[in-house]
């Protein structure tokens, strides 16, 4: 379980990394996990990556600490990229470590990916070629996909749920061409529902809206969604 956010655009990290530090600790909003505020708090890690905006390069860093106890996250109070995702994590499957830690990155000579999700996924197991080291139910399905993309360098809406026992299987997904995004629960609506904001040609998808934007028009993705970009926000499928 999670909280994340992803954002395309002209991008300023500021407001996101304080949104996401609210979220984290249970404080921005109420849902079926946290009925009172400070409930229910997002405490077993945190990550973040990003495209350098003069580089053109992708950059993670990620904790064991909650966001919201890690001095580090002063470090990107003032970043200004094209492309960022964010995330704090609950861990419900995979024990608390770095290689559980989302975002999950992977660099091949085809490019960088990144993946985050959010939900528990039962019915999943690891892969005879996985790519990327951990055990969590997010770094099977990573895998999954990475060898589906290794097998014919893309990858196609409808192969990417291969299971059908979950509570939630929320994620975003950075390709080295394309990012999707995808909602799918069977549980707890107000917790999984996503929100977008498509405004100014900048593009943000996030777990709750943030708070810092609560008066800005956010639509909900509909469940069973996959929506389909590039870095160039304006393009959506």
């Amino acid at each position: 379980m999670c909280r994340m956010i992803i954002a395309i655009g002209e991008i300023e990290a500021k407001n996101l990394i304080s949104d996401l530090v609210l979220m984290a600790q249970g404080l921005n909003t109420v849902h079926e996990r946290n009925m009172n505020l400070g409930e229910f708090k997002h405490e077993n890690g945190w990550g973040i990556s990003y495209l350098d905006i003069k580089t053109n390069i992708w950059y993670t860093y990620k904790s064991l600490k909650p966001i919201y106890n890690d001095e580090k996250v002063h470090d990107f109070i003032n970043l200004r990229t094209k492309a960022i995702v964010l995330h704090a994590r609950k861990a419900t499957k995979g024990e608390v470590s770095l290689e559980n830690t989302q975002p999950i990155n992977y660099h091949s000579n085809k490019g960088d990916f990144f993946f985050v999700h959010n939900g528990t996924i039962q019915d999943i197991s690891m892969s005879e070629k996985h790519d990327v080291q951990g055990n969590s139910d997010t770094v099977q399905w990573f895998n999954k996909l990475l060898n589906k993309f290794n097998e014919k360098d893309e990858i196609f809406k409808d192969e990417i749920y291969s299971f059908d026992n979950y509570t939630g299987a929320n994620f975003f997904l950075v390709t080295p061409k394309k990012i999707f995004i995808g909602q799918s629960y069977k549980k707890f609506p107000k917790y999984y529902s996503m929100k977008m904001l498509n405004e100014n040609g900048n593009i943000i998808v996030s777990s709750e809206i943030p708070n810092t934007m609560k008066n800005r028009d956010w639509k909900d993705l509909d469940n069973g969604s996959i929506l389909e970009l590039d870095l160039k926000p304006k393009s959506i499928a």
